[in-house]
């Protein structure tokens, strides 16, 4: 039956085709300009009621964001297969892809005009492209992923955590398959890790280098799937023995005086020795402590670290001065390191001497007829050394230097962590790239994330940059904190969680019987 009455109208109540009695079936009204989206409603009615109908054309703003492809290739799949959602857009800064309203992948900057991101939906799924414009303006586009029911075995998950791991510790394989009767994984030279019938499961293992694992899922009727997952090994180089500090104070005597040499060593498994002129001084087992010595004339001493896998060295110097001569007891700064550009305040003490000079790179900085006292000097380059001159007529003049590194402020000129939406346990990327810095630290929900490469610097600041691989399983956030003598950086990023969606991982293979 035939529609008695037509009328077509916006949504917002504005009336495009007035109520027509006895309408054709077919026909075409031209809509006024559009400044905005709209959506038209389309109402037949007949003695035996009404129906209605929608339609929307888009209005797009040629200087806002555009896309202008979103597709799905494949557009239909079979169960455990992937399909790559692939998009091209203009005047679009960030982007984001949804799933029921949920985002499952944050777009990098370099790939929001065009790219790709693979697929696994259990069964079938809508997806939405989200771009934005500088201003913020949004636009959206779906496409859909159909899914066919699989014949064969599918392989749902395989994974590792963690993926990157150092030699002789463990990491877990989990997978979870369905439609299969038995599990089987093997490593890459053949040796069986697993062979079962769990359909959900995980297994340790302890690689000692990088080694790729193979799931081979199989059901009744013969038919396989396979899906493989690499751990990557990290050789730890051994670690020899390192000298943290080695002083003498003072560092000049008059003949006849002690000093005391002090020391601080890590990893020095065969112990300490301090020579002079060839000869054994003293041997110690402790990684810190001292000893007095009394050199009958200037005098280098050479602390020796020992360790199977590298020894390390250190060396001071005690000055002998004959009674009568300028000595230097001591001379210091602090802070050190310091702030570029800030101040440092150097201290001296000294005996016999007439006068006391500070330089710095042979200009004079400071004057002064005090054996002991200070000065505050200025920091203008990264590395800043100042010496001290004691002198007195007649007499040999005795000379020390320091040396203060200065910071300039840490800056983090990238931090990122991809994904930044996980289901289950999920291997994130971490990826900073910072300058300036004497100490770098990473934490999740306010805890250090365990083995993240730290930097530490005593003198110069330095710059760091790399990437970092770890596995989590919640939301949370990740905290980046940049330090040096200069200041304090920091950056937040958020991790989510998918909630209610079950998302595959991708490359999967079926092989049907």
């Amino acid at each position: 039956m035939g529609a008695n009455s037509l009328r077509i109208d916006t949504e917002g109540g504005v009336n495009v085709l007035p109520e027509t009695s006895n309408p054709q079936a077919l026909g075409s009204v031209v809509t006024p300009s559009l400044d905005v989206t709209t959506t038209f409603v389309l109402k037949a009615s007949n003695a035996g009621g009404e129906s209605t109908g929608t339609v929307t054309v888009t209005v797009e703003d040629p200087n806002g964001p555009q896309i202008t492809d979103f597709s799905a290739s494949p557009g239909t799949i079979t169960d455990g297969m992937s399909s790559t959602l692939s998009w091209q857009t203009t005047n679009a800064v960030s982007g984001r892809i949804e799933l029921e309203g949920t985002a499952i992948y944050t777009i990098e900057a370099g790939a929001v005009a065009a790219g790709t991101y693979d697929v696994t939906p259990a069964q079938t799924r809508t997806y939405k492209l989200v771009v934005a414009s500088s201003s913020g303006t949004e636009v959206s586009r779906d496409v859909t992923v159909t899914v066919n029911p699989a014949t064969g075995p599918v392989i749902r998950s395989f994974a590792a955590n963690p993926a990157t791991i150092q030699e002789g510790q463990s990491s877990t394989l989990s997978w979870e398959v369905s439609n299969a009767q038995s599990v089987n994984i093997t490593d890459d030279a053949g040796q069986v890790v697993y062979d079962g019938a769990d359909l959900t499961g995980s297994q340790s293992v302890t690689p000692a280098r990088n080694t790729t694992y193979t799931l081979l899922a199989q059901d009744g009727a013969g038919a396989t799937a396979t899906r493989t997952v690499t751990i990557t090994v990290t050789i730890v180089p051994p670690v020899g023995a390192t000298v943290d500090s080695f002083t003498a104070q003072p560092a000049a005597v008059v003949e006849g005086g002690s000093s005391t040499l002090s020391w601080q060593v890590t990893n020095a498994t065969g112990g300490v020795e301090i020579t002079a002129d060839g000869a054994t001084v003293h041997t110690d087992t402790q990684a810190s402590g001292s000893v007095s010595v009394t050199p009958a004339q200037t005098t280098a001493y050479t602390l020796t670290a020992k360790n199977p896998n590298g020894d390390a060295t250190a060396t001071v110097t005690v000055t002998v001065t004959v009674p009568g001569a300028p000595a230097i007891q001591t001379f210091s700064a602090a802070p050190s390191p310091a702030a570029l550009n800030a101040t440092t305040t150097l201290t001296w003490a000294t005996a016999g001497a007439a006068q006391v000079r500070i330089l710095s790179g042979g200009v004079e900085l400071n004057s002064s007829a005090l054996a002991a006292g200070s000065f505050v000097a200025s920091l203008p380059a990264e590395v800043n050394v100042f010496d001290l001159e004691a002198s007195a007529a007649g007499q040999p003049t005795a000379t020390q230097s320091v040396t203060v590194y200065a910071h300039p402020a840490p800056a983090i000129r990238a931090f990122t962590v991809n994904p930044t939406v996980v289901s289950g346990p999920t291997t994130v990327t971490v990826t900073w790239d910072v300058t300036d810095v004497s100490g770098l630290a990473l934490s999740f929900n306010g805890a250090a994330v365990p083995g993240f490469p730290q930097v530490s610097s005593s003198s110069t600041a330095v710059d760091s940059a790399g990437t970092f691989n770890l596995s989590i399983s919640t939301a949370g956030t990740f905290e980046l904190v940049a330090t040096s003598a200069g200041g304090t950086a920091n950056q937040t990023v958020q991790v989510g969680t998918v909630t209610g969606v079950q998302e595959v991982e991708p490359n999967d293979t079926i092989a049907q019987a």
